[in-house]
């Protein structure tokens, strides 16, 4: 079937892949804690504009070469498929059975492959853990104290929110810590077929809501609390229905992804004599329900629209905020010229509202940040409003 045909219960189509994966990566790039936070970190939005275009630049090369390499394993195996023959059990195991094959011969050039994938999936973790830590942190730790949190004491709890919520696990137990309930998801991965589908279903759960939480408080100043909290609950709700129920059927065999047309006519004599002359169709026609055949590319965009949708009705049915009361700051510059002029008692946001500890404005001094008068009262200069009116836009 051609990839141009629109159906959207086909996995992998120019559709799919490009508009409906086009939401994940946004969802991903954008609104992502880990994302957030790192542009947060910079001192000025100039700079933060600068690390998204590197980010997106080595984004793109990634991605390319992680196409082409697919390519050259289908083109390797094409005639020989190492499924076929019992020669791996999961299509995940293709690259590594691939290095193996190709790089077996030279001496340590297949664990210097393995340390690279373990590197940086300790990398993915380790950025995970600590943007969670920090959300738990400043949303429900710091605000349960009265008093401001020294540098010091907030360093120590974060870490021990890490340990408490990390995912390794002692060796005579591993489920000794409340971390182990993680590690025992890992015998649950067997059974979820493809990893990069599995993976990509599960993020969509959030990343949809968040999406479009994000794009509601950006474009949409008539949305009110109460909308937003409804749209992101029920996005979250109708997604994980649907990403759950996806992978059950899958698990089931109510559901078959359909592999590429390969052969074992290639293979060596003594291999097995099994042969896949043609791939079937990739979405299923027997009945199963129609959310559950949707591509998982879409699952993004499904919980985004769902969000924004139920955000303005529960608004416009309960009480809807007044855009002239809305700051401009918080909103994207696109949408201010359809806007009603701002009220002159609007109040302005502000990146905080606790003031920082003394050895924190030690800290901004000696990196040569000029902090707000109202974070740090013994700093006022005239660079301080550039640095916040910019730190401001990235919220």
């Amino acid at each position: 079937m051609s990839v141009w045909t629109p159906y959207p219960t086909l996995r992998h189509t120019f559709w799919t892949t490009v508009f409906g994966n086009y939401f994940g990566w946004l969802a991903s790039c954008s609104v992502n804690q880990a994302m957030v936070q790192r542009c947060l970190a910079l001192s000025s939005l100039r700079r933060a504009r600068i690390t998204i275009f590197i980010m997106a630049a080595g984004i793109f090369t990634i991605v390319s070469l992680c196409c082409y390499t697919g390519l050259v394993i289908y083109a390797t195996f094409a005639n020989c498929d190492p499924l076929a023959t019992g020669a791996i059990r999961k299509s995940d195991q293709l690259l590594p059975y691939f290095v193996m094959s190709l790089a077996g011969p030279v001496p340590a050039l297949p664990g210097l492959f393995m340390s690279g994938v373990f590197s940086a999936a300790l990398s993915s973790m380790s950025t995970g853990l600590n943007s969670l830590c920090g959300v738990i942190f400043e949303d429900l730790i710091r605000p349960a104290y009265k008093t401001p949190i020294s540098e010091r004491a907030a360093s120590f709890i974060m870490k021990i929110i890490v340990v408490l919520i990390d995912v390794r696990r002692r060796r005579e137990n591993p489920f000794v810590c409340p971390g182990g309930a993680c590690a025992a998801l890992v015998f649950l991965v067997e059974h979820l077929g493809a990893l990069v589908q599995a993976g990509k279903s599960l993020a969509g759960i959030t990343a949809g809501s968040l999406l479009g939480m994000f794009s509601m408080g950006l474009f949409l100043p008539w949305v009110n609390s109460t909308g937003a909290m409804a749209g992101g609950i029920a996005s979250t709700l109708l997604v994980g229905w649907m990403s759950l129920g996806t992978q059950a059927a899958i698990a089931r065999g109510q559901l078959f992804l359909a592999p590429k047309p390969s052969s074992v006519d290639g293979c060596p004599t003594n291999a097995s004599a099994l042969t896949i002359i043609a791939a079937r169709a990739d979405y299923d026609r027997s009945g199963t329900f129609f959310l559950y055949r949707l591509s998982y590319l879409y699952y993004t965009l499904v919980g985004t629209a769902v969000c924004v949708v139920t955000g303005l009705l529960v608004s416009w049915c309960t009480t809807p905020n007044d855009p002239a009361m809305v700051h401009r700051d918080l909103l994207t510059p696109v949408v201010h010229r359809w806007l009603p002029a701002q009220h002159a008692h609007c109040p302005r946001p502000r990146p905080t509202e606790l003031a920082l500890p003394a050895d924190h404005c030690t800290s901004l001094d000696r990196l040569h940040i000029n902090p707000s008068n109202d974070v740090c009262p013994t700093k006022n200069n005239s660079s301080t409003k550039e640095l916040h009116t910019e730190e401001g836009k990235i919220f």
